[in-house]
């Protein structure tokens, strides 16, 4: 039997709080009211901007938002936290901050590769540790008749590669969302830049939490057949750390390899478990096609109270991503 995620079911089922939901904000909660116009899902079809609500210290809610291309949903192009301050029915003051470039004790990898991206917040991280990310500038949140809209009218500072200074203005009116930011560096020449127009769309949050508190999301959705047990499969994979730090992936340079994979299989309970009801491709298409599956797996589903030395300490859950290359159905005897 499969539900839906709450917050408090969600952080809960992974261990990582007292096992009792949160105060739920009153009705006329300035910044419940705030979350519930902004967050949601916006497209082109090329890119997707994901706004999502999450406590975060100090704070009940903050807005975690993140932007992906479509086939690199693993590494966002954009990920940032909003505060909430004084908020009122009109709006708020907001502090942004950024995630910063990870150093990952095992690999070496690209900050782009580091950021491990997932639009529903709470799901990855149960509460933002703002002590952890960049304080960037200040900007201003206002609810509109028909949206909302942010601006840092002072510019935002940043330090990152070349860049020092960022740009930041999103506004959305009757369902069309308009995003821009550019990076500039020291002497304002842009270092990166995004622009797009989205709509607002209905997409399915493709989460679901197993009685086992395995939560399973996909990130892309497959339309081919579905993994079963006794079936084989082509994947690739990669382990993280709650942390962010990476444990294995066969996507690092230096592997350059898929795993084949038998269900069942050697690998720990929580893939085991999240790997079944993957779909293969129709065909052997481009690799944005392919089913895309991140699990959060519970201690219990994942190396427990041992751990696994020297890098996955004891009780200590994990995040996966699996994506489906290929499957060989299992010959069906007569």
């Amino acid at each position: 039997m499969r539900h839906r995620p709450t917050l408090a079911a969600a952080v809960v089922a992974l261990g990582l709080a007292p096992a009792h939901a949160p105060a739920q904000p009153a009705d006329d909660d300035p910044v419940q009211t705030i979350a519930a116009r902004v967050t949601g899902a916006f497209t082109d079809g090329q890119r997707t901007l994901r706004i999502a609500a999450a406590p975060c210290g100090g704070h009940d809610l903050c807005l975690y938002v993140e932007m992906s291309a479509r086939g690199g949903e693993r590494r966002p192009m954009r990920q940032m936290v909003w505060t909430l301050d004084d908020a009122t029915d009109a709006g708020a003051d907001a502090t942004v901050f950024l995630f910063p470039p990870r150093r990952l004790d095992t690999f070496v990898m690209s900050p782009a590769d580091a950021a491990v991206g997932l639009w529903a917040a709470p799901l990855r991280f149960p509460t933002l540790d703002l002590d952890t990310l960049l304080p960037a500038g200040r900007a201003r949140l206002d609810l509109t008749p028909e949206g909302w809209r942010l601006s840092a009218p002072d510019g935002l500072i940043v330090h990152r590669g070349a860049a020092r200074s960022m740009s930041l203005s999103a506004s959305e009116h009757a369902g069309t969302l308009a995003w821009s930011d550019r990076w500039l560096d020291r002497a304002g020449g842009a270092v990166d830049a995004a622009a797009a127009t989205l709509q607002r769309t209905d997409e399915p949050a493709h989460v679901e939490i197993t009685d086992e508190g395995l939560v399973i999301i996909d990130l892309r959705p497959g339309e081919g057949p579905a993994l079963e047990p006794g079936d084989a499969a082509v994947v690739n994979f990669a382990v993280y750390l709650f942390t962010g730090q990476i444990v294995d992936s066969t996507w690092l340079e230096s592997r350059k390899e898929h795993i084949i994979f038998s269900a069942p299989g050697e690998m720990f309970l929580g893939f085991q478990k999240g790997v079944l009801g993957m779909r293969g491709p129709i065909t052997h298409g481009p690799e944005e096609s392919r089913h895309l599956r991140r699990l959060v797996v519970p201690p219990a589903l994942a190396f427990g109270v041992k751990g696994r030395d020297p890098i996955i300490d004891e009780n200590a859950p994990l995040i996966v991503d699996i994506e489906m290359i290929t499957i060989k159905k299992k010959q069906k005897t007569r």
